[in-house]
């Protein structure tokens, strides 16, 4: 028993020192693939918050001549979207808005979507694609007339 006692403080001390040590966290551009297509972040939320709360568009959104109309948005905000989003999950969103304290990262990745030579090719008449796809397509690429003429 007296090997056991010797031995705890240093297995205490080294188990304490393994769950503290971290691993380097690669930059949030070498986490996501090559076809991301937007990335917004910010390395301190918590930071970002605090700024925003001081920036132009929220002493806008504060000046007293904003107020009926503030009110009025933020009732039919609450009415329409929050109230019932809340009664649906059975949470108030209140209870995670602070939440967020370290980086925190947005991406949209193409993750299987045409590329825009697979699109160039395709027929618009009989397309494969969803409706939205294509949508996207004729925005992103100009109007099917064009492209029919560059075939």
């Amino acid at each position: 028993m007296q090997i056991k006692a010797r031995w705890f403080p240093v297995f205490t001390f080294f188990l304490g020192l393994a769950l503290t040590a971290s691993a380097a966290i690669p930059a949030v551009e070498k986490i996501l693939p090559d076809d991301t297509l937007v990335l917004v972040t910010t390395p301190d939320f918590a930071k970002a918050r605090q700024t925003y709360r001081s920036s132009p568009q929220t002493q806008l959104w504060d000046d007293p001549a904003m107020k009926p109309f503030k009110d009025k948005f933020l009732s039919k905000l609450n009415e329409d979207l929050i109230q019932p989003l809340e009664k649906d999950l059975g949470v108030k969103l209140d209870d995670y808005t602070n939440l967020p304290q370290g980086q925190i990262t947005f991406a949209i990745t193409q993750n299987g979507w045409p590329t825009t030579e697979q699109l160039r090719r395709s027929s618009w008449m009989g397309t494969t694609f969803p409706m939205w796809q294509a949508i996207f397509a004729r925005f992103a690429l100009g109007s099917p007339n064009r492209m029919a003429a560059e075939k």
